[in-house]
């Protein structure tokens, strides 16, 4: 059964219907039907409350955070494993602490890192992962 792990910038296109939200929402189908696993990092979530709370208000990151947890998505906590590849990962690459995090845990889950985020792109060697469109910033 194939794994996905789902970046901040994944779930925040989904919930935002951004293009490429369409393969999120494969991807939570797939899972639904226990026919994929989800992951996201314990940090993903965080981001996505503080990213929709600056954007949107404090009530509507709470009840985003409410539907995320009624998605086929499993959050994981990180553990020391976790934390030496995020801390190896940190200090290799010029990636932030939260995409550390988000990669070591799909490395860890052998899962493909779904994402909106071209700071995963100096990593490609060391984990499978599937880049969702870019924003266009012009």
């Amino acid at each position: 059964m194939k794994s996905y792990v789902l970046d901040t910038s994944a779930l925040l296109t989904f919930q935002l219907n951004e293009s490429g939200s369409d393969v999120v929402e494969e991807i939570l189908l797939l899972a639904k039907r226990k026919k994929a696993h989800v992951y996201t990092s314990f940090i993903t979530w965080t981001e996505v409350y503080y990213i929709t709370s600056q954007r949107l208000g404090q009530n509507r990151a709470l009840e985003t955070l409410v539907q995320m947890k009624c998605l086929p998505i499993k959050r994981i906590e990180s553990d020391e494993e976790q934390t030496l590849t995020a801390g190896d990962l940190k200090s290799h690459f010029s990636i932030s602490l939260g995409d550390a995090f988000v990669a070591a845990l799909a490395i860890q889950k052998k899962a493909v890192l779904i994402h909106k985020d071209p700071e995963f792109e100096p990593i490609k060697s060391n984990l499978i992962q599937q880049a969702l469109p870019y924003k266009n910033l012009h």
